[in-house]
């Protein structure tokens, strides 16, 4: 149990760090480097899609982990 509340605290504080530095990059380079608004938008948007997606690939591939070492060497379903 211990095990399984330190992963997900891993987990949370790894997306709120995620989530920080892709702020951080679109305030520091997006909108000082572009001048064209809707441009800003989309580039703003995409890394924050990009981060999401990065998250939920760490995230599922540290889960599975998890799950294999509890129980075998099961085969990941996807």
């Amino acid at each position: 149990m211990a095990r399984a509340i330190m992963v997900l605290a891993l987990l949370l504080t790894y997306a709120w760090l995620l989530a920080l530095l892709s702020l951080a990059f679109v305030e520091l380079v997006v909108m000082r480097c572009v001048a064209y608004s809707p441009l800003r938008t989309v580039i703003g948007l995409g890394v924050y899609a990009a981060s999401v997606a990065l998250w939920y690939e760490t995230a599922r591939l540290l889960l599975e982990r998890e799950l294999r070492k509890r129980h075998g060497s099961a085969t990941p379903t996807s």
